[in-house]
């Protein structure tokens, strides 16, 4: 398996000079064009390491699933951490897209396979849940979604991964990781231009295991 220091490496080094290019493809492919955003049709949430995190987008899925529907809800991760998704049964078994850690190559193959996938499932909303990794901010872009949303260094206060995120969120250490992932979601709703409102607005979470008609959701012990 893949080291987590050799992730972190291939992230810095080859991460970077990925998304500048790609940075380049998005300005140049998108020069003279008014922004369009269409309805809402699918949403992926990319988070691949961290199960801890994971269990915290519990909030966030269900604004998803709000959104657009369980079925039109994806989530990409690695695939040692797909049980904690398997186990919160948020979403149908499908809709969970793993990419494997047993090498460099497996992990190319299995990222290639997906952003096809997505491509034939008509995805056009991704939520990169990652901090600042130029992995899945390149996965967000090559996706071709209208809709990418994702942190965005503005003042230095994260490490560069480009410009490839059309709502681009500043990161406040102050939020609590659910309230950030469920302000993430939020910002589908608001127009690029619109995102200072969306940031000054105070999102007061509803627990996964707040008082509800029918039966408890299965993710309860995890909120």
């Amino acid at each position: 398996m893949t080291s987590v220091n050799s992730i972190r490496w291939i992230d810095r080094w080859i991460g970077i000079p990925v998304c500048f290019v790609l940075t380049g493809v998005r300005r140049l492919t998108e020069l003279g064009k008014h922004p369009h955003m269409p309805r809402l049709r699918a949403v992926l949430f990319v988070k691949l390491a961290e199960q801890g995190s994971t269990v915290l987008a519990c909030a966030a899925i269900r604004r998803a699933i709000d959104l657009v529907g369980r079925n039109n809800v994806y989530f990409l991760v690695f695939e040692e951490n797909r049980f904690i998704l398997d186990v919160m049964a948020l979403l149908p078994r499908e809709n969970v897209l793993v990419i494997r850690r047993d090498n460099l190559f497996a992990a190319a193959l299995d990222t290639v396979r997906a952003i096809r996938s997505l491509y034939k499932r008509r995805i056009n909303a991704v939520i990169d849940f990652e901090f600042f990794a130029r992995f899945s901010a390149a996965i967000s872009f090559l996706t071709g979604s209208d809709y990418r949303v994702g942190f965005h260094s503005t003042g230095g206060e994260g490490p560069y991964r480009g410009d490839l995120m059309t709502h681009r969120l500043r990161y406040n250490p102050y939020l609590h990781t659910a309230e950030t992932f469920r302000l993430m979601v939020e910002a589908l709703t608001y127009a690029p231009t619109d995102l200072i409102r969306l940031e000054q607005k105070w999102l007061k979470l509803k627990p996964c295991f707040a008082k509800r008609r029918g039966p408890r959701p299965r993710c309860r012990s995890f909120c």
